[in-house]
């Protein structure tokens, strides 16, 4: 029998992080890797993997997400995953949180969309499928690499975003100073 089991984040997002992982005990995963063939491949968003496991080079995540929600619109278009997400203070470091570590309502959910639609119009149009799950669909593709969000949650935030000439990235920053303004509580 051939199993292959592919374990988001076995490792703490910070596999340096002693203090996190010091004392660490879990005899389950001792006991199968133990009795196990097991491969260990270079770090790479969880989201990449299953996708190579699956012959797909560079695949559309937020069109592939948004498929799995049973929304057949998802299959035109050029669609990104635009989940919310802050920052948060941790010891020393700022990390990424995303939409799991804080609680935003459908009903604001809804309204941040709609504000964000009537904003940037041009861009293209937000959608939320749920309060934690939102996307974007581009009125024209960008060829911009993003990482998925489970690359970047948890982690700590390197001071400065890379391509910052690109449009997805303006766009972002633009994004963010919107959602800062009171207005668009």
């Amino acid at each position: 029998m051939h199993l292959t089991l592919l374990v988001p984040e076995l490792i703490w997002p910070e596999p340096a992080d002693q203090h996190a992982l010091g004392n660490l005990a879990a005899p389950g995963l001792e006991w199968l890797l133990a009795r196990a063939r097991s491969e260990r491949r270079d770090r790479r968003p969880f989201e990449t993997a299953l996708a190579d496991s699956f012959g797909l080079t560079a695949p559309p995540f937020g069109a592939l997400r948004l498929l799995g929600e049973g929304v057949e619109e998802a299959r035109s278009g050029h669609w990104l995953c635009a989940d919310p997400v802050h920052l948060r203070f941790h010891q020393e470091r700022i990390v990424l949180a995303d939409a799991s570590a804080f609680d935003v309502d459908e009903d604001a959910a809804q309204g941040l969309v709609a504000a964000l639609n009537a904003e940037f119009g041009d861009v293209g149009q937000f959608h939320a499928a749920s309060a934690g799950r939102w996307y974007l669909r581009l009125n024209v593709a960008v060829d911009h690499p993003v990482e998925p969000i489970s690359a970047v949650a948890g982690r700590r935030v390197d001071g400065e975003l890379k391509g910052n000439a690109l449009p997805l990235t303006r766009w972002l920053n633009e994004v963010q100073m919107f959602l800062h303004w009171p207005s668009a509580q």
